[in-house]
């Protein structure tokens, strides 16, 4: 399962956390370890490919 958060700001530092919820029993995980994470403050680059013959003359 994944999740992409849409709606955050870019620049502004956020930590996330997780837990999960066993449907079968109802009962929660613990908490996952935080991390900090921060949106790009631009666009981002096309991503160039470079292939043996663009380095081999």
């Amino acid at each position: 399962t994944s999740h992409t958060i849409t709606d955050a700001y870019p620049g502004k530092e956020y930590i996330i956390q997780l837990a999960a919820k066993d449907m079968e029993i109802g009962t929660w995980s613990d908490w996952s370890v935080a991390v900090h994470a921060t949106p790009w403050m631009e666009e981002p680059k096309p991503i160039t490919s470079t292939t043996e013959s663009d380095i081999i003359p």
